[in-house]
């Protein structure tokens, strides 16, 4: 009864008297993939974060998808008490869940586990005998024993099977009963009260044999998809994305973004770009909450670093966790999963990223940066943003380390039917469009086309925020995406930022993807953060404003609504960067508005 659309959904490891409240979490994630150690600790925290701050979870297995090695260092670090899963089908495998489950002992003692299941639902699915599973449960009690560990020891079937009278021989070996009941597969409704009356009335039942021991509620809930049973309906409410995947989890990602890249390739994209500090945990929105322009009229906070709340403070390292680590074997391999993505379907990518680096002190540190992916899976450019713009900087560093800092231009392949041509791709983040020496370097390294990330952009709500953060005007831009669903209030797309881009196309004869993520709900903890007031910078509905301009500042595209999720898409003949140059050229050199002799950016570097 392992079924992915219940156990999203299904309540687990609650007592009779309500000591134990938590859920349960699979060993994989959505995309098939096993939980690495960051991809447990966010599901806890994320637990953590609901009302009732749930801090214990049910584990399946121990040594499948080396669930305890991942995910005991992330419980003790979090606070989270674990009810240990141990698989008991096939000797061999029964052997390697007891052996994982020792290591984990042996290496961070007990403390951290709340009990230990041996078996689930093998006596509903009559896969074992009820004297050799009782033997099991008392093997893994003695190994724990020799260890010095006693926690206590269950087992978990559905009600059907502990009602059994063949099975009291595994009643007698636990010291507590988990029971999985479902009304739904009993054909119980839920508006006649029937789905309740039946959960209660199975209860019970196991009650009634359990001989006085403790029983356990492990597995129950709805399905969100599914037949109609009797009475029982499982309703279905289809949405465009997940937002704990696209926001809190860069695994779940980086499997989105590999669905991006085939949906543009369905569309004949070759280039395709994404919004400020995508890949990662999305755009901080939080650190503006707290710190800078407040609606109260309160002024701005010069050191954002003097006020943080505790509960930013864990938003922050949420963020440090989620963040890439392009160096690490994690961090290449979510890179070269994107970039095999990538070259299946021909496609350059273009992503805005959250990067953290390891200081010599050892501590972290961010950085906003920006990857180019050929469609051959070579990164033909990396680098950071120069300088964190505004409160930015409460997060993240300067850059300047990376020879594409400076140097942000790189040369890649675009292909279609008929041709194959080499275009020169260049990149900035955000507040560097607001510099004009930046955009200089940049343009005057012979770009062809311009990858402009940015974060939600919102229309302007009134004094005292500057315009210079907002949009004026109608909606008049790449690809935008949502991180957080159920829209609540709809804004008017607007353009005053947008018209950086058009300048930047204008001023740099380039084509221009000018690419932002949306706000849907800024109400959400991960958005906003749970105790900071909202900044009226980032604290509205909507900022999704995509747009493709051309080497002459026309627009070449159709708006997308500004909650909408999608892609606009434009054809880039790259010879009309040369006939706009024709006639305005102000790049560095010897050209008609050439001003090499003025203007020069350089990087100093320090010892």
């Amino acid at each position: 009864m392992r079924f992915t659309s219940i156990l999203c959904l299904a309540a687990a490891v609650s007592s009779a008297s309500a000591a134990f409240r938590g859920f349960n979490v699979a060993g994989h994630l959505a995309s098939g993939q096993c939980r690495s150690e960051n991809d447990w600790q966010l599901a806890f925290e994320r637990l953590a974060t609901l009302p009732g701050g749930f801090k214990n979870v049910r584990l399946y297995a121990s040594g499948d998808c080396n669930t305890l090695e991942n995910a005991v260092p992330a419980a003790i670090r979090t606070g989270t008490k674990l009810l240990v899963g141990v698989w008991t089908q096939d000797a061999a495998h029964f052997d390697s869940e007891k052996q994982a489950l020792l290591r984990a002992v042996q290496e961070y003692e007990s403390e951290w586990i709340l009990a230990v299941s041996v078996g689930s639902e093998d006596l509903y699915r009559k896969e074992t005998d009820p004297n050799y599973l009782a033997q099991q449960i008392w093997d893994v009690r003695g190994m724990l024993w020799s260890v010095g560990a006693s926690p206590t020891i269950g087992h978990v079937d559905t009600w059907t099977a502990w009602i059994d009278p063949n099975n009291k021989p595994v009643i007698d070996a636990v010291d507590w009963l988990g029971n999985d009941a479902y009304a739904y597969f009993e054909g119980k409704g839920i508006a006649n009260g029937e789905a309740k009356d039946a959960y209660y009335a199975a209860h019970d039942r196991v009650v009634a044999v359990s001989g006085g021991k403790e029983v356990w509620t492990t597995e129950t809930g709805w399905p969100i998809k599914g037949d109609t049973i009797g009475s029982a309906q499982a309703p279905y409410h289809p949405r465009s994305s997940n937002p704990s995947c696209t926001y809190n989890s860069i695994t779940d990602t980086v499997t989105k973004t590999c669905s991006l890249i085939a949906e543009a390739a369905s569309k004949g994209v070759q280039l395709l770009a994404f919004p400020e500090a995508w890949l990662g945990s999305g755009y901080p929105l939080w650190i503006w909450g707290k710190y800078g322009y407040r609606s109260e009229g309160e002024g701005v906070v010069d050191s954002p670093d003097e006020d943080v709340t505790a509960g930013q403070r864990g938003l922050k390292d949420l963020f440090v966790r989620n963040s890439i680590e392009v160096g690490s074997d994690e961090g290449r391999g979510h890179l070269a999963q994107i970039g095999e993505c990538a070259r299946k379907k021909g496609i350059v990518v273009a992503l805005g990223i959250s990067e953290r680096l390891r200081e010599r002190d050892g501590e972290w540190k961010l950085y906003i940066g920006q990857i180019l992916i050929d469609a051959e899976v070579e990164v033909r450019l990396r680098r950071h943003k120069l300088r964190a713009f505004g409160l930015e900087r409460a997060l993240f560093g300067d850059g300047g380390g990376l020879d594409g800092d400076l140097q942000n231009v790189g040369e890649v392949d675009l292909k279609s039917e008929s041709d194959k041509a080499r275009g020169r791709v260049g990149m900035l983040s955000f507040g560097e469009h607001y510099h004009p020496l930046i955009n200089f370097n940049t343009f005057s390294r012979n770009e062809q086309i311009h990858v402009a990330a940015w974060p939600p952009v919102a229309p302007h709500p009134g004094s005292p925020v500057p315009c210079s953060m907002c949009d004026e005007g109608t909606a008049d831009a790449a690809l935008t995406i949502h991180p957080i669903t159920t829209p609540t209030r709809l804004l008017t797309p607007s353009t005053a930022v947008a018209a950086l881009s058009r300048t930047y196309a204008t001023t740099s004869q380039t084509f221009v993807l000018h690419s932002t993520s949306i706000i849907t709900d800024p109400s959400t903890p991960i958005t906003m953060g749970t105790t900071a007031p909202h900044s009226i910078v980032f604290d509205t509905t909507g900022g999704g404003n995509a747009r493709i301009f051309a080497p002459d500042g026309r627009r070449l595209t159709t708006d997308l609504g500004c909650v909408e999720e999608g892609m606009v898409v434009a054809d880039l003949e790259l010879g009309w960067c040369e006939m706009a140059r024709g006639m305005l050229d102000c790049r560095n050199g010897e050209t008609a508005m050439g001003m090499g002799d003025l203007l020069k950016l350089v990087r100093v570097r320090q010892a």
